[in-house]
């Protein structure tokens, strides 16, 4: 994206931001009305195709809007039912996983992974590989490069457009091998798709089973998270055209502008397995971060270990990161959740601790100025609490 365009949208969309605490201060529309102007606004602040918007009130209410296109060139309407790839916001079910398993008995966070991957043929040649932990794994303290960030993996995507090829798993681990560790395994801050591969990795043979098997038999369908489901090739069901944006991370992937032909998309999203790996909808999301923070998915007295955070992430003094959890501070007061963006989606899902709303955003384009929108809408999500 360039530089310049960022900077006026982000100015653009900080009025926004501000917004939502004057509401407070007189009364206001109804809150679903006041749900769909913000994002009108937003979608038109930031050049959107499209976004889908839920915030789950302390009450329960479930307020959702959706703003322009799931389809720009065909002009079909954003529409509440559409769905979109979830990215790194998977990440919080591989987080949750780990904790019920560690509460299981199956595994501590602090369990090295040697346990299970120390017999394999490259572990040796793993940065730091000695020293890791599920747990420096979980919070991007592993020192461990991304494999998305080194050339050959570029190289990869870009030749098998429109082909089902997915990078395997050790493929991936493959790509940081003999790299220089960026830092002592817990002693710094990186983020990496890295580390939650070989979360995943560890998960499936701690347990003998498939994650995404156990996904669904321990989140999904207890849950009733209908709209969510692994993202497992490149058709998916009722799934928005996402649209990529010049320059960024993903340009090297010689990826077209619209990446959906005839309702295929152009790569196959299953290489991001534990990394994400769910296609998804705004509402399940505040389902499922409800669930969690509510002691559902995971058991009350593990919900600390979400919000143990590293250092301050790479975003700011106000931005950290825990176990699958980023902790954001913000005027609306403390968010905990997860962003996420891939190719052609992205978007963020929160729990709201001050008063129990949740929040959750998708849009059908890679990127976004999510920072600021998440707190214009934890904003919001405060005043609408109070509607």
């Amino acid at each position: 994206m360039d530089t310049d365009s960022l900077i006026d949208r982000r100015r653009a969309v900080a009025l926004f931001a501000a917004a939502p605490f004057a509401i407070a201060a007189a009364p206001g529309p109804e809150p679903s009305v006041a749900l769909q102007k913000w994002s009108d606004d937003i979608v038109k602040a930031n050049a959107l195709p499209g976004l889908i918007v839920a915030v789950r009130r302390p009450d329960g209410r479930v307020l959702t809007a959706s703003a322009g296109f799931s389809d720009v060139e065909n002009r079909l309407p954003m529409r509440l039912e559409n769905r979109l790839l979830g990215a790194s916001m998977g990440k919080t079910f591989v987080s949750a996983l780990c904790l019920k398993l560690q509460r299981q008995g199956v595994f501590s966070l602090d369990d090295k992974i040697s346990t299970w991957l120390g017999r394999e043929a490259w572990f040796s040649r793993l940065p730091n590989g000695s020293e890791l932990t599920l747990r420096t794994l979980l919070n991007h303290s592993s020192g461990l490069h991304d494999f998305i960030d080194e050339p050959a993996y570029g190289q990869a995507r870009a030749s098998t457009l429109r082909t089902d090829w997915v990078l395997p798993t050790e493929g991936k681990i493959a790509l940081v091998l003999d790299l220089p560790p960026l830092f002592p395994a817990g002693q710094g801050y990186k983020y990496s798709d890295t580390n939650y591969i070989l979360v995943g990795m560890c998960i499936e043979r701690a347990t003998g089973s498939n994650y995404f098997r156990m996904i669904r038999r321990y989140f999904l369908e207890p849950l009733h998270l209908t709209r969510t489901e692994p993202a497992l090739g490149r058709k998916l069901r009722n799934l928005a055209v996402g649209y990529t944006i010049d320059g960024g991370r993903y340009e090297r992937f010689g990826l077209p502008h619209r990446l959906v032909d005839d309702g295929v998309l152009v790569y196959n999203p299953a290489t991001e397995w534990t990394g994400g790996g769910l296609v998804t909808n705004p509402v399940d999301l505040v389902a499922w971060i409800h669930a969690v923070f509510s002691g559902q998915a995971v058991d009350p007295r593990d919900l600390q270990e979400l919000e143990r955070p590293t250092r301050a992430a790479d975003s700011g003094q106000a931005q950290y990161y825990g176990q699958g959890m980023k902790i954001l501070n913000t005027p609306a007061g403390r968010l905990v959740g997860h962003w996420g963006s891939m190719a052609g989606y992205s978007g963020f899902v929160a729990h709201l601790p001050g008063d129990g709303s949740a929040i959750a955003l998708q849009t059908n384009l890679t990127a976004f100025d999510t920072l600021t929108v998440e707190t214009s809408l934890a904003g919001l999500a405060a005043t609408l609490a109070r509607a």
